[in-house]
């Protein structure tokens, strides 16, 4: 499997919604605005189900997504931001009905079946392109995406983000997230003391 590299510049992750918000790419827009916002795995995003994200007998979303996570068995609570709650109802409001709560969130509209991760992939790494990105994006790209911009955008603690992956070690989030050197000789040129 190739290495795929986080979406590092915000400008180029407004280029991928503003050019995936149409009603044709609803779906792919949605998947993408809660896969960076989140960070779930491409098995978890593909499981979701509207009942994981509305409240019990309604279609108003939850406070919280809550599922179980496919590759650990174990249960994950991530709330539901504004953008995450933007992306899902703007998807609602582009199905013309009401889905049953057990429908999968990401699936095809003609065929009804949750996208495959190569196919998710591929449209994926097309935008990225076409927003000037060279590195190689897919799927898992947006787990990634959330984790980097935790950390450098946002400066939340990389032991936070480590415990929001289930890493073993800081290492092996900085390792995933691609932080290089360059972006750690950026720390010692800011702390001047």
């Amino acid at each position: 499997m190739i290495r795929v590299y986080p979406i590092m510049k915000l400008d180029q992750i407004a280029k991928i919604r503003r050019s995936l918000k149409t009603e044709k790419t609803a779906v792919i827009y949605a998947l993408v605005v809660v896969g960076i916002n989140t960070n779930l795995r491409v098995s978890d995003l593909r499981g979701l189900t509207w009942r994981n994200v509305w409240d019990e007998g309604t279609t108003n979303l939850c406070e919280h997504i809550n599922l179980v996570e496919q590759k650990t068995g174990k249960p994950r609570r991530i709330k539901v931001t504004e953008n995450i709650a933007e992306g899902l109802n703007y998807l609602l409001s582009n199905l013309g009905r009401i889905p049953e709560p057990d429908e999968p969130i990401f699936r095809n509209p003609l065929t009804r079946r949750v996208y495959s991760r190569e196919h998710l992939s591929r449209v994926i790494g097309f935008e990225a392109q076409k927003a000037g990105i060279r590195d190689p994006i897919g799927m898992h790209s947006l787990r990634k995406t959330w984790g980097y911009h935790a950390c450098i955008t946002y400066n939340q603690p990389i032991t936070l983000v480590q415990a929001g992956f289930n890493h073993a070690s800081q290492g092996q989030t900085m390792d995933y997230l691609c932080i290089t050197d360059d972006e750690l000789d950026v720390v010692y040129e800011t702390v001047a003391l």
